[in-house]
């Protein structure tokens, strides 16, 4: 074997270490937003079981936005009345879909299906099956809620 083929595969071989260690690096570190972004939707879930509305408050954006324009305030107002009206709530999700923005991984958009569920006794009074719609933005290494539209 000739000189200038041992450097032309030591090269490739180089190559390839290099991209392999790279597309390790970029999913390590979207496996690391996705389980954050899980562990966010696992405190919201949270929040509202355990009748919490400023840990829920917290995951929310400064700019938040959701359906009919509500904003943070306005979504701790109407998480205070809900908790208020209805009792021993309890939220089971039933997928969730997480998808990083590959052209900027610092959003993200999140799709779940949740069952509300509510009442005094141990069988719930009341249910409902909703799809939340949501959009995340990563700032400074934590992602928080932007964007949340859900049907009623």
């Amino acid at each position: 074997m000739n000189k200038a083929n041992t450097i032309n595969k030591k090269r490739i071989f180089d190559l390839l270490s290099g991209l392999i260690l790279c597309l390790c690096i970029s999913s390590c570190g979207e496996t690391d937003d996705l389980d954050q972004i899980k562990n966010k939707i696992n405190r919201l879930q949270t929040a509202v079981e355990e009748e919490k509305p400023e840990d829920f408050i917290d995951i929310l954006d400064k700019g938040f936005l959701g359906n009919e324009h509500l904003t943070k305030v306005l979504i701790k107002k109407y998480l205070i009345l809900n908790l208020i009206r209805h009792s021993n709530i309890e939220v089971r999700i039933s997928h969730t879909d997480i998808v990083i923005n590959k052209s900027d991984p610092s959003l993200a958009s999140v799709t779940i299906k949740v069952l509300l569920t509510g009442g005094k006794g141990l069988v719930p009074e009341q249910g409902r099956l909703m799809e939340i719609k949501s959009q995340w933005v990563k700032y400074n290494n934590e992602w928080m809620v932007k964007i949340a539209h859900w049907d009623r």
